[in-house]
């Protein structure tokens, strides 16, 4: 079939992201998570007391979204609240979430490497820079 979208870069990156995505989904089902879990659960560990409103700037999510999500993750005892100062709280990954957060990055990491060997070796590194200035691009 003739796709006229085979050449516009926005649209090649939404079908890219969706399949990895969803590829990334099927490989956390086991655990119970979903990729934006998973996200924040790494982003968690990476940064002790971090707040829901800087984890909602960082990964694009609403506060709303935000709000059940960490109490999905507390309520299966793999994050908790910390206090950080005199009226703020952070979030910090307990020690089960520890050990979730191990097996969410070999998954990660596994996962990547599987997506980035379908990129030849001539193309690899440049793939993320390419998209660091995509995202980052001004509107």
């Amino acid at each position: 079939m003739n796709d006229p979208l085979a050449d516009f870069p926005g649209y090649l990156l939404r079908r890219a992201a969706t399949t990895a995505q969803a590829a990334f989904a099927r490989l956390l089902r086991p655990m119970d998570l979903s990729p934006t879990q998973a996200s924040v659960l790494m982003l968690v560990a990476a940064n002790p007391g971090v707040t829901q409103v800087r984890l909602c700037d960082a990964l694009g999510i609403q506060r709303a979204n935000m709000t059940p999500m960490i109490a999905g993750l507390e309520a299966r005892g793999v994050i908790a609240r910390q206090r950080v100062d005199g009226r703020s709280q952070g979030l910090v990954v307990t020690t089960a979430g520890q050990s979730l957060t191990r097996q969410v990055v070999e998954i990660a990491k596994a996962h990547e490497t599987k997506l980035m060997g379908q990129v030849s070796q001539d193309h690899r590194a440049a793939v993320i820079p390419i998209l660091r200035a995509l995202w980052t691009a001004p509107e």
